[in-house]
């Protein structure tokens, strides 16, 4: 459905038009149920492609190197340093991004397509977390500390980035993080999680612009919301709009000068007039 031609399209919607009302409302209704089916196909088709190659790159020694060594101190001044992911696994990445192409290819990503872009995003989201999910069952009891944190990071970027994905995919990354959170020591998680949730946050920003098309549905998402409510804000929800500070505006000073120079000037006038008078009367 995605790789229809524009002409084709053309001609489709004037074959319709030239439909009795009742019969074009038949249609109409056949071809929306035809197209939802063959999301559906496509979604589970990308979501399986994904989930197995998640499967595959899982590994109990598959902790990301990019690490950063934070330093803190405890309540009686004493200096405390750890390591915490801040990046995503690589495979996590490519897999979102495989997923954006193949979106691009079927053009989800229109105002037309939301909710077919929600039902492909929970898709993914969903193949992310059974992959995740398959990997604790097998291996829960071996899992490192930092390959814990390691996934505990790959699962909030994911929900970050899906986050419009479908209540399923949410819950089941809520529901993914407590199980991996109760593996952890409860002092050292105390310790590490505001920090590590703020690297995700961090590096959730930094890829704003290559996932922008999968974020931008929060957005809209928060528009409806707004439109919604008679009393809400809309400030929000704006653009940022380029300023320029610097634009002469005003010039009180250059027009302080001008008014200067003005009067100095018609004060000099009557004085060049007064010499001229007094030597005319000399030469005379």
């Amino acid at each position: 459905a995605g790789m229809v031609g524009d002409g084709a399209m053309t001609s489709a919607q004037l074959a319709l038009s030239s439909l009795d009302f009742a019969k074009r409302v038949d249609v109409e209704g056949k071809l929306g149920k035809l197209s939802l089916s063959a999301y559906e196909l496509f979604a589970k088709s990308v979501a399986k492609s994904v989930g197995e190659a998640v499967e595959e790159n899982l590994s109990l020694d598959g902790a990301a190197t990019n690490w950063e060594e934070i330093s803190i101190k405890d309540t009686e001044g004493n200096s405390i340093s750890f390591s915490l992911p801040h990046t995503p696994s690589a495979f996590v990445m490519d897999q979102l991004f495989s997923a954006l192409s193949a979106g691009h290819k079927a053009r989800l990503f229109g105002k037309t397509n939301l909710s077919n872009l929600k039902l492909f995003k929970a898709s993914i989201t969903t193949a992310y977390i059974r992959a995740f999910t398959k990997f604790l069952d097998a291996h829960g009891e071996g899992l490192t500390e930092g390959l814990v944190l390691q996934l505990l990071f790959d699962v909030r970027f994911l929900s970050e980035v899906m986050a419009s994905g479908g209540n399923a995919g949410v819950d089941g990354s809520t529901r993914l993080e407590q199980r991996l959170e109760q593996s952890l020591d409860p002092i050292d998680w105390a310790t590490y999680e505001p920090y590590l949730w703020k690297n995700v946050g961090r590096f959730v920003q930094r890829c704003c612009l290559l996932f922008g098309d999968f974020m931008d549905q929060r957005k809209q998402d928060k528009e409806m919301k707004t439109k919604s409510s008679s009393q809400s804000n809309i400030l929000p929800t704006s653009e940022n709009v380029p300023r320029f500070n610097l634009l002469p505006i005003s010039s009180p000073k250059l027009f302080d000068i001008g008014v200067y120079i003005d009067t100095e000037v018609a004060a000099q006038k009557p004085a060049e007039k007064g010499s001229k008078d007094k030597k005319a009367e000399k030469g005379s």
